[in-house]
Formats: C-alpha cells, sequence, structure tokens
C-alpha cells in the first residue's frame, strides 16, 4: 500500500516490469509488477482511507511510539550531501521555525559524541516511521471494518467499492436491476449532484448582522433512510412510458419534461438548467426540455408551482427494498454511540462507510482503457489494433503503455443514485420553501447547509414543525443544527459579518466566547483554487492581517495575484 500511490508510481515506472494496471479517469487505483518471479501488487490505501497520513495516529489510535511529528528538512537532501555528517544547527537553518524544536527533540538517538549526525539515517529512520504508521493505520481500519461488516478492506480497492459489497450482503439491492447502455445514459441526464448556490440579492454585499451556518445532518445518509422510510429503492425492470398522464401512479419514473412556465419564485431557486459549460438554479423555465425523476418534478411542482407537459420517459413498478434504510440507521446510531464513548476510531470509520454508499450507483462509463503490452510484442499489437489505440508511450525497457478506445459494456444502478440525490435535494428544498414562505432569508448554499440570520432559526424551526410534523433541530438523521467550528470557543458560535462571493468564495467573520468569558474572534473562508497558503500569504503580506478587507476587494470587482505556494521568509516554509 502507498497512500497517494500516483505519485510514487510515476517515480518508479521506469523501474518496474508492470503488468497491468487499474486505472480510470485519470485516477490510479493499483496496479501488478512481475519481480523475481512473483506477482507483486502495489495499491492506494487513500482510495480507502481519505485523510492525509499525518492523522492515522490520532483518527485509529495508534501507539504513541510511532506517532512522531515530523521535522525533515527537504531542501537539505541533494546528491551532494548523501550520507554526509553535519551539525544539528546547520540542518536546524533549513527546517520552517516550528518544527526545529521538535527536530531538536527527535534528533538526539542519531547524534555523535561529537554532536553530528547523518541527515540520511535520520531521514531513513523517519521513513520506516511512516511506512509503520501506514502498515498500523491499515490494519486497525481492516479489523474496524471486520467488526462492523464482516468483511475485509483486503477484498476492495476503494471505500465505495467496500461499501457497496456492504450494502449487496445486507440484502440492500435483492430485487432490484441494474442498467446500462442507453437506458443508463437516459437516466444519467437526471443526475445532479450537490446544490451550490449564492443568492444574487446578497451577492458581493457586506452583510454585518449575526449569522448561522445551518447544516444538515449526514445529508447522504439521511435521503437514503427518508426514501426507504417513505418509499425504498424501485425493484424489477424499466418500462417504457406509454401513459404520460399516469406519470404519478408509478413507484418510480425518470421524465422527459418541458416547463413552460413558473409561476411562483424561490430566493433560492430549484430548477436546474443545464448549459454547455454552467448550470445554474434559476428562478424561469428552461430553453429545452429537461430529464428530471418524478421526486423531482413533484417538487417543481409544489415550490416552483410549474406549468408543464410530459414528453418522454421509463418507469418502475415493481414495489420497493427498504433495506438500505435500516442499514443506515443502524450505522448512525452506531456512530453516535462511538462519539459518546469516545471511540474515535470506530466513529471515524464509520463515517467513511456512510459517506461511501452510495457512490458506486452513479459510476460514469469510460470510453478509453490502457493496457500494458509487452516491449517484444508492441509492432503486432500496433498492426492488429491500429483503429482504436489514441495514443502510447514507452514506460521502460519492459513495456509499452497504450491509452485504446473502448466500449464500456458495464452496468451500474443509477436510478438508485438518481433517487438518492433528489430525496437530498427534497430535504434542502423544504427547509428552502419554510424559508421562503416566511420571508426569512437565505445568503448561500453548499449541498448541505445554509448560511441564514442566526435570530431567524428559531422561527424556520417552529414554521417547519407547524408544515411537517416533524422537529427540524437536532443531531439524527434528516435534522439540521448550527454548525461553525472556532477554537477555543466555549459559547454559541456565529458570524458577525460576511461577504458571499460566487460558488465555494466567501468569508465570515466568526464570534464567541472562551471559558472566561472573554469576546474572541476567528475567519472561516472559502476562496475557490486558491490554498490556504496562498491566502495566508497575501492577507499577511497586502492586508496586514484583516482578512475581511481583501474579499472587500474581490467584491468590488478588484483583481488579486495569489501565489498559489508561497514562501514564508519570516516562518521558513
Amino acid at each position: 500500500y502507498f497512500h497517494n500511490l500516483k505519485y510514487d508510481y510515476h517515480l518508479l515506472e521506469s523501474y518496474l516490469n508492470i503488468i497491468s494496471k487499474v486505472e480510470k479517469d485519470k485516477q490510479l487505483y493499483s496496479f501488478q509488477v512481475y519481480y523475481n518471479s512473483k506477482i507483486i501488487e502495489f495499491r492506494d490505501s487513500y482510495k480507502l482511507v481519505s485523510f492525509p497520513l499525518s492523522k492515522f495516529g490520532s483518527e485509529f489510535d495508534l501507539p504513541n511510539e510511532i506517532r512522531k511529528k515530523e521535522a525533515i528538512a527537504y531542501k537539505y537532501y541533494t546528491p551532494d550531501n548523501n550520507d554526509k555528517y553535519i551539525n544539528m544547527e546547520t540542518y536546524s537553518n533549513y527546517l520552517p521555525l516550528d518544527q526545529v524544536k521538535i527536530f531538536e527533540q527527535n534528533v538526539l538517538p542519531f547524534v555523535q559524541g561529537d554532536g553530528r549526525f547523518n541527515p540520511t539515517d535520520y531521514y531513513k529512520k523517519y521513513l520506516e516511521y511512516d511506512c509503520l504508521v501506514l502498515k498500523k493505520g491499515i490494519q486497525k481500519f481492516n479489523n474496524l471494518i471486520l467488526s462492523l461488516t464482516e468483511m475485509s478492506v483486503f477484498d476492495s480497492l476503494t471505500i465505495s467499492s467496500l461499501a457497496d459489497k456492504y450494502l449487496i450482503n445486507s440484502g440492500a439491492y435483492d430485487g432490484i436491476y441494474e442498467v446500462k447502455g442507453n437506458l443508463r445514459s437516459y437516466i444519467s441526464n437526471a443526475i445532479a449532484g450537490g446544490r451550490v448556490h449564492v443568492n444574487e440579492k446578497y451577492q458581493k454585499q457586506v452583510i454585518e448582522e449575526k449569522i448561522a451556518d445551518y447544516d444538515g445532518v449526514s445529508l447522504y445518509p439521511s435521503a437514503i433512510y427518508r426514501l426507504c422510510n417513505e418509499k425504498g429503492f424501485p425493484k424489477g425492470k424499466a418500462y417504457r412510458l406509454e401513459k404520460k398522464n399516469d406519470w404519478e401512479n408509478y413507484d418510480y419514473a425518470i421524465l422527459t419534461v418541458k416547463i413552460n412556465k413558473v409561476n411562483k419564485k424561490q430566493q433560492m431557486p430549484f430548477i436546474l438548467h443545464r448549459g454547455d459549460e454552467v448550470s445554474g438554479y434559476y428562478n424561469k423555465a428552461p430553453s429545452k426540455p429537461v430529464i428530471i425523476d418524478n421526486q423531482t418534478l413533484k417538487d417543481y411542482i409544489q415550490f416552483h408551482d410549474i406549468e408543464y407537459e410530459i414528453l418522454d420517459g421509463v418507469y418502475w413498478n415493481n414495489g420497493f427494498n427498504k433495506k438500505a434504510g435500516e442499514i443506515v440507521n443502524h450505522l448512525f446510531q452506531a456512530r453516535l454511540k462511538c462519539k459518546k464513548e469516545g471511540n474515535k476510531a470506530l466513529s471515524g470509520v464509520i463515517k467513511l462507510i456512510l459517506n461511501s454508499l452510495y457512490g458506486k450507483t452513479i459510476m460514469k462509463r469510460s470510453h478509453t482503457k490502457d493496457k500494458i503490452v509487452k516491449e517484444k510484442d508492441f509492432e503486432n499489437y500496433i498492426s492488429n489494433n491500429f483503429n482504436t489505440i489514441k495514443s502510447y508511450r514507452k514506460l521502460n525497457k519492459w513495456n509499452y503503455s497504450l491509452n485504446e478506445i473502448t466500449v464500456d459494456d458495464s452496468y451500474n444502478r443509477s436510478h438508485i443514485g438518481c433517487a438518492i440525490l433528489s430525496t437530498s435535494k427534497r430535504i434542502m428544498n423544504e427547509v428552502f420553501n419554510i424559508a421562503n414562505e416566511n420571508n426569512l432569508p437565505i445568503y448561500y448554499t453548499d449541498t448541505d447547509s445554509i448560511h441564514m440570520r442566526y435570530d431567524d432559526v428559531p422561527i424556520l424551526e417552529s414554521k417547519y414543525k407547524i408544515e411537517y410534523n416533524r422537529e427540524l433541530n437536532g443531531k439524527q438523521l434528516g435534522q439540521f443544527h448550527c454548525d461553525f467550528d472556532m477554537n477555543n470557543a466555549c459559547d454559541e458560535i456565529y458570524a458577525i459579518k460576511s461577504i458571499f462571493l460566487g460558488k465555494k468564495s466567501y468569508i465570515d467573520k466568526l464570534e464567541s466566547k472562551d471559558k472566561n468569558g472573554n469576546v474572541i474572534n476567528d475567519y472561516h473562508i472559502r476562496l475557490k483554487g486558491i490554498t490556504q497558503a496562498g491566502l495566508d500569504d497575501i492577507i499577511k503580506n497586502e492586508y496586514k492581517g484583516e482578512a475581511f478587507s481583501l474579499f472587500e476587494d474581490l467584491a468590488n470587482g478588484e483583481e488579486k495575484d495569489i501565489i498559489l505556494n508561497p514562501y514564508d521568509e519570516e516562518n521558513r516554509y
């Protein structure tokens, strides 16, 4: 296992007799090599455990002796410096200031009587620690998965595959057909990911009031739970829609709909317009027919009062499988118990599985494939397959890598994924509509979160209870809660000033109180495409620490050059 295998692969491919690769959409999952008469498989652990190696110790509660804080001066290591003995001060000059003390503690076992040490030996020891952390982490992860699912992580390349097998083994897909070909392509047009939208009325304005970040609890697991409580996953085959006016009578349907008029406006519109480059949500009818499922159509009718006509579609009408809802609730309650008991490792593993349960249902088709061909067979292969080969390159003295056009005849369960995503939007739509009906401003949404007035939250919850007879506030599936996070905060946390520039680009100035009752402030910043280091650099050097001023300038249309990977001379990193 390598954590982020693709990086290591590109360093190693010149030296290894590679015989096969598992790669899709430029993502490398595994590859096999022939070495000393044996086949060795390399796998990417990040595809199973999607957090940095530096978090393995805390997340999996690994022994303290292998949880070493890193203090490595990467710039020191050049061919000329290999295996040289130097004093500690020389090496320290290459380190960021916040790592110097860590280094001074860690290097002691390597220091000789004359005060010098070998940085190469020191570095090798830390590489060994990394390998041990990865090994122990994967072993702990496997043990936790076994206890939870009676499955081994070594039988799956990704957490999505593992979660999918768990659902299959648990009976969640019994009676449910997979789809391929034209049907799969048609259904894929109805699939829409998380909604990200800025209320145009407040875009690029400075909003000075108490603002809450009101978040849905585990939105996609909540959607599976609710879908299965209300109906379930549609079973059986899909049929072509013949009686267009009967669409409401079927268990589930994917429909081609011409929206003629939108009679009701929402401050955060629900109607998705798909363009050649940019998709967005609007309070108007799309110029072309849309392909949506029956849940989405019902939401458009209820919340936008649309006038429409059904042009075509497919439907399922063979009952439902509700098992996935039981599984999600079981896992979610187990996670709550783990969090209460302080079992961080198992809690984290359950979260990974919950967030991966539906991913495999909407796997996209591949139109190309990579193939490894031996050097001695290369010319013959080219001659026999020239009509499908897009490109090739020589890997090393043993092999070539070819990229070929292919027909993907695989299956998925895209209608299940579509139903889950539509249910997740319905959970949000209901909340948005209550806010809209009661003139409660919504400033921004990103999939499962809502920026709104802090003092409006109780009003929203009260009106929601009246409308749907459900408690909105809480930490159970389908509920919402305020979710700003801030170091040293011992009281409620809210924003006192915000600017929303666009999708995934905004700033909140947070406020709370510490344990002594003193007011404390911090920032919650998102700026799509810009690294945290780049933000820190421009805020520190150009704005003297005033992060909000940067966003005010951006809101006023000023262009800024931001270095994505800057060097901090003061702290030496």
